[in-house]
């Protein structure tokens, strides 16, 4: 089924997300005018729709990056959406008050220099000249009638992911699930309640100060039951060749790290703080 319901809507197609709670398909992407195309022009803002099973569209809204979203947003966010930062839906969480909160991570396009220079020095087309660029993590607060209640941003190390042949291609949508699927996000996982009235949205960052060598940062967001959000950053830096991070018992995390020398693995669990 197209998203557009009409031949005037142009729209982007970034994230499709099934709600078992109401049987409801997600569809999130973004906007423009109707002379504009979809993944090339600029975007006027996102977008959320839902569908029954069957297809059939059941609500709509859009949320205009100047009105909905910039002025809700602090000074440092705006970096972002002027260098045509887009936002990909990582999770839809639906509390048990009705209210609803979607877990983005801002990534954006830019010219893989690496790329080009290979594909300059082989005489041919070996390589993707596009490369993505993430960015930081948001959480919007909607309202059950999907109005906008608030926008949380945080700030982290820009980081930049080298992506297949082919990409060049690719729509800014298939480009962040491209990204997604070879782990290219720092968004790790998201831990529900049971009563759905808390979450646990946990990513990772990479914090380096003057002087001090680079640091391998947790951050859990916690959505509370009165609606409040809190951070707590751990730091999880290690010796490790590679480490994992993977939901455990409530109020934990398990990390995994992969010690390549010793060849051996270690697992333990972390405390979540609150």
């Amino acid at each position: 089924m197209p998203a557009e319901a009409t031949t005037k809507e142009r729209l982007s197609l970034t994230t499709v997300m099934y709600d078992p709670t109401t049987d409801e398909i997600f569809a999130i992407g973004d906007y423009y005018l109707e002379k504009d195309k979809p993944n090339v022009s600029k975007s006027q803002g996102f977008y959320l729709k839902t569908f029954d099973v069957f297809g059939k569209e059941k609500s709509k809204q859009f949320y205009p990056w100047q009105k909905s979203l910039k002025g809700a947003l602090p000074p440092e966010a705006k970096e972002s959406l002027e260098k045509g930062a887009n936002n990909f839906t990582h999770k839809i969480l639906r509390g048990s008050d009705g209210k609803i909160y979607l877990v983005c991570e801002q990534f954006s396009t830019g010219t893989d220099g690496w790329g080009i220079a290979s594909n300059v020095l082989n005489g041919g087309y070996g390589a993707s000249m596009t490369k993505a660029v993430v960015w930081n993590m948001l959480v919007i607060g909607l309202n059950p009638d999907f109005t906008i209640n608030d926008i949380k941003f945080y700030p982290k190390q820009k980081s930049n992911v080298t992506l297949p042949p082919g990409a060049d291609f690719y729509g800014k949508g298939m480009i962040g699930t491209m990204v997604k699927y070879m782990g290219g996000f720092d968004y790790q996982f998201t831990q529900t309640a049971n009563d759905r009235k808390s979450f646990d949205v946990v990513y990772v960052n990479y914090d380096k100060e003057k002087g001090e060598s680079e640091k391998r940062i947790l951050g859990n967001i916690i959505i509370s039951p009165d609606g409040k959000f809190n951070v707590d950053k751990i730091d999880i830096t290690s010796k490790a060749s590679s480490s994992f991070l993977y939901p455990a018992k409530p109020g934990y995390l398990m990390m995994v790290d992969y010690l390549k020398k010793e060849k051996n693995i270690g697992m333990k669990l972390i405390k979540l703080n609150y």
